[in-house]
């Protein structure tokens, strides 16, 4: 089979690629598949309400304090009152944190770069796919290993950051 015949997959595949780059510097690509696909921080915050469900504000706050045997019960209940808000600021804590670790691990930091060189590799064999000698079969080997290495070695890099982390 000769290159010319895959033109049109090359076609797709720069459109693809382009468009990929345009979504990533626009708003993250695997941000974007975290929350509509995956729906992880809809997940943190139904977690989140399960945990707030537990602590009943509603009696906790309705309390008031009276006496018995001359020991009045206000302290323990002020005491109360501060171990839910800050049990409730832990979880918001928690929620904060929980997002923001999804959205770090979501963030590539070589993802648009690659897309980038994917296009600019595309648009190239398009523009040289109707040669046909055996030079070119040769240089066509060459650059394609050459990108496969350079495709894998640059996400390895640059991603390296976040696979120590």
């Amino acid at each position: 089979m000769e290159l010319s015949s895959f033109t049109s997959f090359i076609e797709i595949g720069a459109t693809l690629t382009i468009a990929f780059v345009a979504v990533e510097y626009t708003k993250q690509y695997t941000c974007l598949i975290a929350q509509k696909v995956f729906d992880y921080f809809g997940r943190i915050e139904q977690v989140v309400l399960e945990c707030k469900k537990t602590i009943d504000e509603d009696t906790i706050d309705g309390l008031s304090s009276f006496t018995i045997d001359g020991c009045n019960t206000g302290v323990k209940i002020e005491g109360l009152k501060r171990k839910k808000e800050k049990a409730l600021q832990d979880i918001s804590d928690k929620e904060k944190s929980l997002n923001d670790y999804v959205l770090e691990k979501c963030n590539s930091k070589s993802y648009s770069s690659l897309s980038l060189f994917t296009f600019l590799f595309s648009l190239t064999s398009l523009f040289i796919a109707g040669i046909e000698t055996d030079e070119m079969k040769c240089f066509w080997i060459i650059v394609v290993l050459l990108s496969i290495l350079y495709t894998v070695t640059s996400w390895f890099f640059g991603e390296k950051a976040k696979i120590l982390d």
